[in-house]
């Protein structure tokens, strides 16, 4: 019994997927995103570079300006005792939310209250109940990013 028997190939099949595959240039829409996002990022990136040499210059408590809502001043004079541990800084963010969509107009320093919070998280000392000092910070820096892709506020509305 002679039976021809087809080989199985796997480079048979990458070629059968490669002839069909169609390259597509990318959607406009999805270019213009990109910029304003890596616009955004490089904004930011300037913003909290030029808080870092202002702080040097001006008076500052602990070392950051205080900015933002009475609520935002109000952590940030609790900083040394604010613990991260138990996700506190999702509670403050969720707040701050509310409070800014009860009343946006009166969050115009906001975003360089939440930078000057996340600076503040960075830069002190580490303890047990601060264990997730380096997530609030990523997560006050991404608000702030939010609030200023947002178009209603700019980090250099101080």
């Amino acid at each position: 019994m002679n039976v021809a028997v087809d080989q199985y190939q796997p480079h048979d099949d990458l070629c059968d997927l490669l002839t069909k595959m169609r390259l597509e240039p990318l959607n406009q829409d999805v270019v213009s995103l990109a910029r304003e996002n890596r616009e955004t990022t490089k904004s930011l990136k300037k913003f909290v570079a030029s808080q870092r040499s202002l702080m040097q210059h001006t008076g500052c408590r602990n070392g950051v300006r205080a900015f933002g809502c009475a609520y935002l001043q109000a952590i940030h004079d609790q900083l040394e005792s604010y613990p991260t541990t138990n996700g506190e800084y999702l509670e403050a963010l969720f707040t701050h939310r509310e409070i800014f969509a009860a009343f946006p107009s009166g969050h115009r320093t906001c975003v360089n209250g939440m930078l000057a919070l996340a600076a503040a998280l960075e830069s002190r000392e580490w303890r047990t109940d601060r264990d997730e000092d380096y997530e609030a910070v990523s997560a006050f820096r991404h608000e702030a990013k939010m609030m200023m892709q947002c178009g209603m506020f700019r980090a250099d509305d101080s």
